[in-house]
């Protein structure tokens, strides 16, 4: 039987050991490296986010699910940072943990116009792929050298 190690908040955190086969491991390294992705997104770094893309579709990941997870991360992001309201209240809005709105307001909230300036670029580019203006690689580009 597994121990269960807890950190100082007792929360478990997922490690790519709680994945024991390659089809989790792939899984769990997708989903972080798009989160990865995303925090590059909004650090500007292009170099970080161009690796990071590279990687995701070396690995077959679905464009469609990657640019979904940036948006996603763009959006709590945003909320987190562009609002004053509990971190519950704001988890639940947008479906995902408190400790997400904390951390996203940790990590960016010395900057919210930048967070919404980018947020409303993933938004434009959105739009833009729904209306067949636009590719989602090449919006994915366009997010990240933008």
């Amino acid at each position: 039987m597994k121990i269960i190690k807890l950190n100082k908040d007792d929360k478990y955190i997922i490690t790519e050991q709680d994945f024991p086969d390659k089809f989790h491991k792939i899984v769990f390294g997708a989903i972080y490296k798009i989160y990865e992705l995303g925090a590059a997104v909004l650090a500007r770094q292009v170099t970080a986010a161009t690796n990071i893309l590279s990687w995701l579709i070396s690995s077959n990941t679905n464009e469609y699910m990657i640019f979904g997870g940036v948006v996603a991360q763009l959006r709590r992001a945003y909320y987190a940072t562009n609002s004053k309201d509990d971190i519950n209240i704001i988890g639940k809005l947008l479906g995902c943990s408190p400790y997400a709105i904390k951390y996203s307001r940790r990590d960016y909230g010395n900057n919210p116009d930048a967070v919404k300036a980018c947020y409303a670029k993933a938004l434009e580019l959105e739009y833009q792929i729904k209306s067949g203006q636009i590719t989602v690689n090449a919006a994915l580009d366009a997010l990240i050298y933008r």
